[in-house]
């Protein structure tokens, strides 16, 4: 498994900034030279949603992408539910031979066209190990026009890592959140929401805190905040406001 700063040496290893934009580069490399590649980090860091952005993006480059989310997903499952992604249009319950069927026939389409192809499956590491036969079926039907982004965390079965560790051309790692980070993301999600208040260094810190630079946990505190400014009114958000907030994060999550 390579990095990409042993490849294109003025892209740094260890870089990491606002909405993984780095990430998605080297991801959107990948999708473009017919490799593969796997996204990791820890849970929260934001992989899902860095590979929903990576899917607007490399369609908006002409790039065909089937995006699977693996998890509970049988192996006899896979070939339909990347079928259906593709456009195939065949029903749930169809037969697995129709599904490679079409399958096949759509390698050889791509093939012929020379049209890039990227599939990427998320949370590899909830799915069951019998799902590597027939995603490795298809990296043989679909060659190297095509490149697999998969996405999950560090708890991945030794059956996934040692086929991971085969087929994986580039690792690329997401990190928490540094603070300088987490504030350029809490107030991006603020100006998105139409919230001009802003926080202050100490709510930065409380926020920092609490979240420990999750993505997930500090979008929730940023539209939190954003509703109680709306609420009650002021400019600023603040450690007292920030560990409100937490209180209520945390009261939701166990009422659920």
């Amino acid at each position: 498994m390579d990095t990409l700063g042993s490849i294109i040496p003025h892209i740094t290893a260890g870089a990491e900034c606002e909405h993984r934009t780095e990430a998605i580069e080297r991801l959107k490399y990948l999708a473009h030279t017919g490799h593969s590649g796997l996204l990791t980090g820890p849970h929260g860091t934001g992989k899902t949603r860095c590979l929903a952005e990576l899917a607007t993006q490399l369609r908006r480059e002409g790039v065909s992408v089937a995006q699977v989310n693996l998890t509970a997903v049988s192996a006899e499952e896979v070939p339909w539910r990347i079928s259906t992604r593709l456009g195939s249009g065949l029903l749930s319950g169809t037969r697995d031979l129709e599904c490679w069927l079409w399958l096949q026939e759509y390698a050889e389409a791509t093939a012929m066209t020379q049209r890039r192809l990227a599939f990427l499956l998320d949370h590899v590491d909830r799915a069951d190990d019998a799902v590597i036969r027939p995603v490795n079926r298809m990296m043989d039907a679909f060659g190297s026009r095509c490149s697999w982004i998969f996405a999950g965390g560090s708890d991945l079965s030794p059956a996934w890592t040692a086929f991971l560790n085969e087929h994986v051309w580039l690792r690329v790692e997401l990190k928490d959140l540094a603070r300088r980070e987490a504030m350029q993301l809490l107030t991006r999600d603020l100006l998105e929401r139409g919230c001009t208040a802003r926080f202050t260094p100490d709510g930065i810190d409380a926020a920092q805190e609490i979240s420990q630079g999750r993505v997930g946990q500090l979008r929730r505190l940023a539209e939190l905040a954003a509703l109680a400014i709306e609420a009650d009114g002021g400019s600023e958000i603040d450690r007292h406001l920030v560990e409100a907030l937490s209180l209520e994060m945390s009261t939701s999550s166990v009422s659920r």
